[in-house]
Parts: structure tokens; C-alpha cells; sequence
């Protein structure tokens, strides 16, 4: 087994308990699904977009995503707006209960990390920042592709 081969195998054990003890602390205190928090996360890092733009985003179906989309509009977290240029389309945007949701998931996770990294050295801290960063940046990348 190569190297990479064996880190991929402790990761995928790893990663499920670290989102599993996450999720108490970042998600549980929205009340609301990580889909629909997901979506909100979306919709910020992205500006207002049509349904089948979010669902290439989310890598999920569109009508999973028309969904998530109905409840976050009736509980007020985004909008549709009727597109100009298509009267069968329609842009969704975050309201801005829909953005005060986003800095409190964000300050949540903020929080989390800062009493998990505050367990390790300095320099521990700075690696995991290092890679993390580079680890998204391949991600975003690999999407883009």
C-alpha cells in the first residue's frame, strides 16, 4: 500500500468522527439541516444564482435542491426573484436573515476551531492551516476543472 493510499485510509476513518463531534457545535446550535445551512454557505460564497446553478454548486439534483430552496424561502433565509431575462427562471439570494444565519454558522465554526487548535503547539496550528488551505484551493480547482 502506498503512502497516499494508507493516509486516504485513516482519513476516511478520521474525518466522519471529527464532522460527527463537530456537529453539535457548528450545526445543532442553527436549528436548522446542514443541507440548508450548506445551501445558505453556497448561495453567500457564490452571489445570487438560478436553482440548476446551486445544484452544480451543491453537487446535488435540482429537485433536491427546489427543496432545500422552498423551505429556506418560507422560513425567510433567501428569496426568488423573478429573472429578467427568462420568465421561467428565477434568481435565489440570501435575505438578510439568510446572511445573519451564514455569521453565526461561521463564528460557530470559529469557535470550535479555536478550542481544538488552542490544544496543540503553535507551529501544529500553523501546518493545519497550511494544509487545510491547500487541501480547498485543490478542491476549488478541481471544481473549476
Amino acid at each position: 500500500m502506498s503512502q497516499a493510499e494508507n493516509i486516504a485510509k485513516q482519513m476516511s476513518q478520521l474525518l466522519p468522527t471529527l464532522i460527527r463531534h463537530m456537529y453539535p457545535y457548528v450545526f445543532q446550535p442553527l436549528k436548522l439541516p446542514p443541507s440548508q445551512v450548506l445551501a445558505i454557505t453556497t448561495l453567500f460564497e457564490k452571489g445570487n444564482c438560478h436553482l440548476c446553478d446551486l445544484s452544480h454548486e451543491m453537487h446535488i439534483s435540482a429537485p433536491t435542491v427546489t427543496g432545500i430552496i422552498n423551505r429556506l424561502e418560507k422560513s425567510g433565509y433567501v428569496k426568488r426573484t423573478a429573472d429578467s431575462s427568462d420568465r421561467r427562471a428565477f434568481t435565489i439570494s440570501l435575505t438578510a436573515k439568510g446572511e445573519k444565519i451564514l455569521l453565526e454558522f461561521r463564528e460557530n465554526i470559529r469557535k470550535r476551531w479555536q478550542v481544538i487548535l488552542s490544544q496543540l503547539p503553535q507551529d501544529e496550528q500553523e501546518n493545519i492551516l497550511r494544509t487545510v488551505t491547500k487541501i480547498t484551493r485543490g478542491l476549488t480547482h478541481e471544481a473549476a476543472s
